[in-house]
């Protein structure tokens, strides 16, 4: 039935005869999986590391996967105004993943950082002590 709704002049069948990259070219459909997923890690991080303080982790990987979410939206909806560009609600998805998993980095990194701070203080204060 897909053939039939090419006869009409409407977007959907092309966005998802185009979204068949991802999963029916092997090789080059895993790159792009990959690229679209590491492409937002280091957006979710950034926003993680930039709102931790003044909210939980739990609503900073919120943001981090929101702010991944609501960019790469815009982005597809950009793509899919220009002809030479195909938009799917892969990249989105994979984009956003890339985010929330940005986000979880960024948590692990500031609990890390913030681990070793505190044992460098504990174990300079218990030096004190014991001179």
């Amino acid at each position: 039935h897909v053939n039939l709704l090419r006869n009409y002049q409407i977007r959907e069948p092309r966005i998802l005869d185009r979204s068949r990259r991802y999963f029916g070219n092997g090789k080059r459909s895993l790159i792009d999986i990959l690229l679209n997923f590491l492409a937002f890690i280091p957006l979710g991080l950034l926003v993680v590391v930039l709102v931790r303080k003044h909210n939980g982790p739990a609503m900073s990987v919120f943001l981090a996967t929101v702010a991944g979410l609501a960019t790469s939206m815009l982005i597809e909806i950009l793509q899919g105004l220009m002809p030479s560009r195909d938009s799917t609600v892969f990249d989105v998805l994979f984009n956003s993943t890339g985010a929330l998993f940005g986000g979880f980095l960024g948590l692990l990194i500031g609990w890390m950082v913030t681990s070793h701070t505190r044992t460098k203080e504990g174990a300079a204060a218990f030096d004190q002590t014991q001179a």
